[in-house]
């Protein structure tokens, strides 16, 4: 069975959009000059904390060969 390293990318990629989209790495935009204070959506999420998410999430992927069988990929 041939692996495809450009599915587990894509599905990697997709799964750190989704993770990110209500998230932000750092401080959260906020104008300093504001006097009053606005509830912030979203949350902090590093890089590495969203790659590591993103990476579980293909591991749950039944459709990424790589993902469902990492054990079988990573052990030749």
């Amino acid at each position: 069975m041939n692996v495809d390293p450009a599915m587990f990318s894509q599905a990697l990629m997709f799964h750190a959009h989704r993770y990110s989209k209500g998230a932000w790495a750092g401080e959260p935009e906020t104008d300093p000059t504001q006097d009053f204070d606005e509830p912030v959506e979203g949350w902090e999420l590093t890089p590495q904390e969203c790659i590591d998410l993103a990476y579980g999430g293909v591991l749950r992927e039944k459709s990424v060969i790589c993902g469902t069988r990492a054990q079988w990929c990573t052990s030749s």
